[in-house]
């Protein structure tokens, strides 16, 4: 997935959450072009939270329905 503000500027070093329940699963940060991977990830509804200082953190529900090499990237906007 990719990280950017509201002008479309890549944002790095947000930090990536991967949540299941309550329970944080995967973590990761967006590099130096707001790029996030995670891998491993199994069947299920997940929630994905985007966090970084200074920007409105953001929460999005993400359905996984089979097991996939490779998904459509997520592009997630952050605002002050």
């Amino acid at each position: 997935g990719k990280v950017v503000d509201g002008s479309g500027a890549a944002l790095e070093g947000v930090s990536v959450k991967l949540r299941q329940g309550g329970t944080d699963v995967l973590e990761t940060t967006t590099d130096g072009k707001g790029a996030w991977v995670l891998a491993g990830v199994a069947r299920g509804t997940w929630m994905l939270a985007f966090a970084k200082d200074g920007y409105e953190s953001k929460v999005v529900r993400v359905v996984v329905e089979k097991e996939m090499l490779r998904t459509e990237p997520i592009r997630i906007t952050l605002t002050r």
